[in-house]
This record gives structure tokens, C-alpha cells and sequence, in this order.
């Protein structure tokens, strides 16, 4: 059954990529919308800090004897912190991380579009432009213990909340100052508001990623089943050799994901990347023939199966030929049609239509693509691709 974004229209029948509004569960979004939504709600909350703080700090500075100024400002202070202790809690779940011996691929900070991004100990950090929540990807490669290990990443972020919390009460107790005091009684706040919430048993939304809380977590990793262990064990091959990728360690991206076939040999995922690594070293014979393979499983999830068809476009247009040319454009179309809130399906659009000769388009389709792209790898490709048409275009005239 197809379902139909609720703000933009789009119509697709990748159902389970549609996600419900925050103010009904009745309204659905797509992806791109979902992230708008999440951003809107984020801009909403920072304006309505900006302008409590401010309001409260004018009013006391105006009326220092106000109890009520002081209310409104302390208030002010505790919505600001409670955006930004995101960054402490994250942190909290690195360092259990690292005490756990596990992998922490990214750390995020924020939603949004990613303004800064730096390689810091190992791990990615991005922090986007509303600076609300965050969420961290680990992994654990091995099963000694897995259990106990992702109930020690999990249980890193409250930790870290209630440690705040409590050495701010204890520094309450020694300090005289009326500002300070109101300073840290909303950093003490704030961080036991986080604590209980995010220990609040539920799924969130965060950036269009439907994920447990901390507590739910927390409460189900006792009982995680073997299929369960093996499929996030599974996830943590795809991600080192995704992480490996994206720093230019394509060796290592290789190994990693050989290593992850020899323990889960019918991954699709992993083969799928595999795939995806032969395209980027050019091997697109041999690229294409895995994805062709794949596609022939009878069980793939309807968003893998467009993600194939994506793939395989990628790969006809790049070893070329009419007939190979012929089923780029079907694939292509298709896989836009099914999911057109994905960047990299538009860059392969365009990519398939410059090369018919319907370069206005393609090249529409691709400055699109670069301008959505997150990593600078993929900005390039579409650069080189833009600059290349864009010469044909001015030679045609």
C-alpha cells in the first residue's frame, strides 16, 4: 500500500520509510520532510530560549528584587542547557565506550544539515545546525560479553548526566553569588531533567532516525536474543568498512568487510557495500554482477531492492553501452520514483540523463545532489561530473 507525505506529497510505496509527525500520529512525513519537521521544532525551541533568556536577564537586571524575574530567567537557562548538555552526554557514552573496549563510529551533535565535521580520537563528530539532542553509532565486533559491554555503552550518557548533576549541588553549597547560584541551579536542572527523560522507556525520533532511549535500551539488553547480537555484530562490520571508506582506507574497507562475509556469509548488507567499494575502485563489472546477484534474493526489504536498482544504474552508466544505457534510465527513473527524498539517487539521475544528451537536467539533478551531499568525497564526484557536462554544453553552442 503506497503512502503519501503528508507535507510535500510525495507518493511512494516504501512505506516503513515514512515516519509520523511529532504532533500526530496520524500525519506521516517522508524522510526529507521528517527532518525539516525535527529542525522546525529545534529552531522553534532554541528561538523560545534565546527570548526567555534575554527576557529574564533584561527583567532582572531592570528589577534585581523580582522573585519572578529571577524565575523567568533561571528558566531561560535551564531550556539553554538542556540543549546543549546533549554534548555531555554523548560524551558519556564514548568514554563507556572506550571502557567497554567497543568501536565508536560517530558522534553527532545536533539536527540539521552538518556545519562542521572533525576526525577527533578515531571517531567522527558532526555538529549540525540545531544544536538539540544527538546520538552516538557503536559497535562491538566480538560476542565475549556483548551484553553486558552495550549495557555499559548505554548506561555511559545518564552516568555522565547524573555525575553533572550532583557535583552541581555540591557546588551550590559553596558558592554566595545570586547569578552563579541561578547559573547552576538550571545546569543542575537541566541535567537531571535529561537523566529522567532519557530514561523514559520509549522510541524516539531523532534527525528522521526512529531509535530506543537510553532506557529502553537499558531495560531490553538483558534480553537480547542471539539473532539480535548477531545482526547488530553484523552492523558493526558494515559500519568499520563504511568509516574506513569515507577516510580513503579502502584496503581496510576491504578487509573489513571480508571479515565481516566470513562470519555472515548471506548479508545482504555487506555484500551490498561490497558492491558499492568495487564501484568506487572501479571494478564496475564486477560491481554490477554482485548487485545483479543480490537482487535475485526473494527476501530483500522493499528499500534495499530500490537501493539495488540505484546501484546497478550507477554501474551501467559507468561501463556503458546503449543496452546497459537503456536499463541506467529505467533503473534510475524507477528508483526515483520509489524514493525521491534520497540524494544519491538524484545524482545518479542526473549522471543518466546527462549522459543521454539530456544534459539541462542532468545537470539540474546533479548541483542537487552536490549540494545535499554531506561528505566532501561525494561532493567531488558530482563537482567533476558537473564541470565535465558543463564543457560539453558549452562546445554544443
Amino acid at each position: 500500500m503506497a503512502r503519501k507525505c503528508a507535507k510535500c506529497g510525495v507518493v511512494s510505496e516504501i512505506e516503513e520509510a515514512f515516519q509520523k509527525s511529532y504532533y500526530s500520529d496520524k500525519i506521516f512525513y517522508c524522510p526529507a520532510c521528517r527532518e525539516k519537521d525535527a529542525i522546525q521544532l529545534g529552531e522553534s525551541y532554541l528561538i523560545a530560549c534565546i527570548v526567555v533568556l534575554i527576557g529574564g536577564f533584561v527583567w532582572v537586571m531592570a528589577n534585581p528584587q523580582n522573585e519572578f524575574a529571577w524565575l523567568i530567567f533561571q528558566a531561560g537557562l535551564f531550556l539553554f542547557f538542556t540543549a546543549i548538555v546533549a554534548i555531555p552526554h554523548e560524551l558519556g557514552h564514548v568514554l563507556a565506550a572506550f571502557a567497554a573496549r567497543a568501536k565508536i563510529f560517530q558522534v553527532t551533535i545536533g539536527l540539521g544539515r552538518t556545519l562542521y565535521k572533525h576526525d577527533f580520537l578515531g571517531i567522527e563528530w558532526k555538529f549540525c545546525a540545531v544544536p538539540i539532542c544527538g546520538f552516538v553509532i557503536p559497535g562491538i565486533s566480538s560476542r565475549n560479553f556483548y551484553r553486558t559491554r552495550s549495557f555499559l555503552i548505554s548506561l555511559g550518557g545518564p552516568l555522565m548526566n547524573c555525575f553533572l548533576g550532583v557535583a552541581a549541588l555540591i557546588a551550590l553549597f559553596h558558592i554566595s553569588s545570586p547569578w552563579l547560584a541561578a547559573v547552576i541551579r538550571a545546569f543542575m536542572a537541566a541535567n537531571i531533567f535529561v537523566l529522567l527523560y532519557g530514561l523514559l522507556p520509549r522510541k524516539v525520533n531523532i534527525g528522521g532516525r526512529s531509535t530506543p532511549s537510553d532506557g529502553l535500551t537499558l531495560l531490553t539488553i538483558p534480553f537480547m536474543s542471539k539473532l539480535k547480537i548477531n545482526q547488530n555484530i553484523e552492523a558493526h562490520y558494515v559500519w568499520e568498512g563504511y568509516d574506513c571508506s569515507v577516510r580513503g582506507r579502502i584496503e581496510d574497507a576491504r578487509r573489513s568487510y571480508e571479515k565481516g562475509l566470513a562470519c555472515f556469509p548471506d548479508s545482504v548488507a555487506l555484500k551490498s557495500r561490497t558492491g558499492r567499494l568495487l564501484l568506487e575502485l572501479g571494478n564496475y563489472v564486477d560491481a554490477r554482477n554482485m548487485f545483479v546477484q543480490l537482487r535475485k534474493n526473494t527476501d530483500l526489504e522493499p528499500a534495499m531492492a530500490i537501493h539495488l536498482l540505484n546501484e546497478i544504474a550507477t554501474a551501467d552508466v559507468m561501463i556503458g553501452g546503449n543496452d546497459l544505457l537503456e536499463e541506467a534510465d529505467a533503473f534510475s527513473k524507477t528508483a526515483c520514483e520509489k524514493m525521491p527524498w534520497q540524494t544519491e539517487f538524484k545524482g545518479t539521475r542526473g549522471l543518466v540523463l546527462a549522459k543521454k544528451g539530456h544534459i539541462e537536467q542532468g545537470l539540474a539533478l546533479l548541483k542537487e545532489a552536490m549540494d545535499k551531499a554531506e561528505n566532501s568525497s561525494d561532493k567531488a564526484v558530482y563537482a567533476s561530473y558537473i564541470a565535465e557536462f558543463e564543457h560539453k554544453k558549452s562546445n554544443a553552442v
